[in-house]
């Protein structure tokens, strides 16, 4: 399972960066107890945690969410501009996106729902909104 492996590499980035979950758990702006979810293997790591963790101390996201590529990036790339780094957090993110919708088995239903008229749109919003109440935790 995706989550254990993702726990397993998220475990060697505290042990080699010799922090704490509480100190990597602020610094990626998520509670400690979700956090320690992560850690468990109870949850998947989303994009943005392993971004954070990029940023602060060099681990590659695709190296963490799938166990791709190198462990670390290149030093080069902290030195790129704002602007450059935007685009480059833009287009991880959609690589990790599209990635997570074909692994998961689930392209399918996506492509179903754009074929969605505007208002089978908003039905649709409805119930998700129902299922999901608060969109981000």
């Amino acid at each position: 399972m995706r989550h254990n492996e993702q726990a397993k590499r998220l475990r060697i980035i505290l042990e080699e960066t010799n922090v704490s979950q509480r100190e990597l758990s602020s610094i990626c702006k998520v509670h400690p107890a979700r956090f320690s979810n992560y850690v468990l293997g109870k949850r998947v790591i989303p994009f943005e945690v392993a971004y954070k963790i990029m940023m602060h101390h060099g681990y590659s996201p695709f190296w963490l969410i799938f166990g791709d590529g190198e462990k670390k990036i290149s030093f080069n790339f902290l030195s790129l501009t704002d602007e450059q780094l935007a685009v480059s957090e833009d287009i991880d993110r959609d690589s990790v996106f599209v990635r997570q919708v074909n692994e998961s088995g689930i392209r399918p239903i996506v492509e179903r729902l754009l074929q969605l008229d505007e208002r089978e749109q908003k039905v649709f919003q409805s119930i998700v909104d129902r299922f999901f109440p608060n969109k981000y935790e």
